[in-house]
């Protein structure tokens, strides 16, 4: 059989090869990183929350300073973070935490009501 048709790609260049064995499966994967996002609208409680879960995931957290209107409950396709902070009337206080699985699609997702 041709390799093409069983989807192998054979790397033709020494950098091609490189970047084939970056994608391969490991024994051991890399750590993830995390994403800390302030909604449209963050009580001060939330936000030191989000401060204080950046902490325990300092070497791979990226904290976003600015407020950003993401709806994951709402839109999944927005959604490339795992902890997202938002005021909203009725729901006063809330943090937001999803989990992303193969091919950036929500597994699951997670509603903190309170933080206080």
């Amino acid at each position: 059989m041709d390799m093409q048709n069983q989807g192998i790609v054979k790397p033709k260049t020494q950098r091609a090869k490189r970047a084939l064995e970056t994608k391969a499966p490991k024994l051991v994967e890399n750590t993830k990183s995390a994403l800390f996002i302030r909604g449209g609208h963050t009580s001060e409680t939330v936000t030191q929350a989000l401060k204080d879960l950046s902490v325990f995931k300092k070497p791979e957290a990226v904290v976003l300073r600015r407020k950003n209107i993401l709806r994951p409950f709402e839109d999944a396709t927005s959604v490339v973070s795992l902890f997202i902070g938002d005021f909203l009337k009725k729901t006063l206080t809330q943090s937001s935490s999803c989990s992303l699985g193969f091919a950036w699609q929500v597994m699951s997702a997670l509603l903190l009501p309170e933080l206080i």
